[in-house]
């Protein structure tokens, strides 16, 4: 080879450098900008910017990396599940990009998680996070997979099972930022099997190791309404009460814990309010009857129809041959198996089954478990168990997962004059509202002889409406002069 084609095929090779190196850089500053739109809430451009990166293919990891940015923003923002899952399957295959492949196999567990639509579902979802956990221990995705492995556990009643997640996020995890959630999650699984004495001092060792992490002021509040409801033995406490929002309140329909923010539901719109009590959103809601918080997310119901994955489905049932509309939703709760359930002008408690008739996909309510008295508001606790309280505000019932009466809590039997509204707190401990005093009750799946009053707490204001109670037991309650905090 003479002297002039090496020099030729060095130049050459010199320019592939660069035009490599020029479009790595290129293809690495449109993924930040993208990153950018994402964070700044532009989903739909981000989006865009991400699968253009994917078509584009110039560099294979950050091909890898928009792909599974792209599939996050149709999992989380537009509740695509069918494209989410395509693009997180593409990158569990690569297993040549570990990091990338356990996050997309995480991923595909939360899709199939929040779709789910019974047992089976479930179990494939902790498939999924069990996956993660012991073909890719080393990655950052495995902190994620134990928390939400052990998440199911807590729901299928496998306290040992989720205990064991958490301890190892704890004690053998790399990523310490999920310390501070498994350890708050753990107490919660101590309460539940009856060991609050160790549960507090797993509180008081997250404020010890973690004091700057956001788990650490919700466990100083956690431990000490633990202290008060279970160690004291004093049916009659102190709760210090402080006014959080001050305005006139027309109407207080709903009132909800969403992470640090309170949701407040009125006549015609939604009102987000944050920890300082100051309105952080309002939506327009008009003709929206209530609200659920579920998997992170909010859904609604309106009088004929009820949110699930994302969309208004118009709620049906079979009379006869023929198809009608369900008459008046008052309100609809999904379990933590995806089933999902409606009370309305209707007798009882209503599931929500998918059907196929004359080739359509339909939604149809069937008779579920019947009431002596109609329902007016309906929860769920973390066994699914169903609480649905009677429209004279005089009972409320409990009813296990399969339907079945366990207990009707009477107002009279409390020495309130009536149950205005309950709440549940992360101890599935029971709140009942009256018009001057809330009384606290245990959960009801430990006592062996019917239900125990934990506590007592006289109203600093008339008029209550409405009762919300955070993870940590701090309750609030609506009235029509504002919200008012008791702690």
């Amino acid at each position: 080879m003479s002297g002039s084609t090496r020099t030729s095929l060095l130049c050459l090779a010199v320019l592939l450098v660069n035009f490599a190196f020029g479009a790595e850089n290129i293809a690495r500053t449109a993924y930040e900008a993208a990153q950018r739109l994402e964070k700044n809430g532009v989903y739909e451009q981000a989006l865009t910017q991400y699968l253009r990166l994917v078509e584009g293919g110039q560099d294979e990891e950050i091909s890898l990396m928009a792909k599974l940015q792209a599939a996050k923003i149709y999992l989380n923002s537009f509740q695509d599940y069918a494209k989410a899952r395509t693009l997180f399957g593409d990158i569990a295959k690569r297993i040549d990009f570990p990091n990338l492949a356990a996050e997309a196999v995480c991923n595909l567990g939360k899709a199939n998680y929040q779709e789910s639509q019974g047992l089976n579902d479930i179990k494939a979802a902790l498939g999924e996070f069990q996956q993660v956990i012991l073909v890719y221990r080393e990655t950052a995705a495995a902190s994620e997979a134990l928390l939400s492995a052990a998440e199911i556990e807590e729901t299928l009643g496998n306290l040992k099972s989720a205990k064991h997640y958490y301890r190892s996020i704890l004690y053998e995890s790399r990523d310490k930022s999920a310390a501070p959630p498994a350890a708050f999650r753990l107490a919660r699984c101590y309460v539940v099997s009856g060991e609050v004495a160790t549960a507090i001092e797993e509180l008081q060792r997250l404020r010890l190791l973690y004091p700057s992490s956001p788990e650490a002021e919700t466990s100083l509040r956690a431990a000490s309404n633990l202290y008060r409801m279970y160690l004291l033995k004093q049916e009659s406490r102190s709760f210090r009460a402080k006014d959080l929002v001050t305005m006139e309140l027309d109407d207080v329909a709903q009132l909800e814990v969403f992470g640090p923010n309170l949701l407040l539901l009125g006549k015609a719109d939604l009102l987000t309010i944050g920890p300082d009590g100051k309105v952080v959103e309002r939506k327009p809601m008009a003709g929206i009857r209530c609200i659920r918080v579920e998997r992170g997310s909010i859904a609604t119901n309106n009088d004929r129809a009820v949110q699930i994955k994302g969309q208004m489905t118009t709620v049906e049932y079979q009379d006869d041959d023929k198809i009608k509309i369900f008459d008046k939703v008052l309100a609809s709760t999904r379990n933590s198996f995806g089933e999902t359930y409606v009370i309305g002008d209707f007798e009882g408690i209503w599931k929500l089954i998918p059907k196929e008739i004359n080739k359509q996909k339909k939604v149809i309510a069937e008779p579920f478990a019947s009431l002596p008295d109609r329902p007016g508001r309906l929860r769920l606790d973390t066994e699914n168990w169903f609480y649905a309280l009677a429209n004279n505000e005089k009972s409320l019932f409990v009813l296990d997962r399969q339907g079945n009466t366990k207990l009707q809590i009477r107002e009279d039997a409390y020495n309130l004059d009536s149950i205005l509204d309950f709440a549940l707190d992360g101890y599935d401990n029971l709140y009942l509202l009256g018009k001057k005093q809330i009384v606290i009750i245990d959960n009801v799946h430990r006592p062996a002889q019917g239900p125990k009053v934990l506590a007592r707490v006289d109203l600093p204001f008339k008029n209550p409406r409405r009762i919300a109670v955070d993870t940590a037991g701090q309750i609030y309650v609506a009235g029509k002069k504002g919200i008012v905090t008791l702690y």
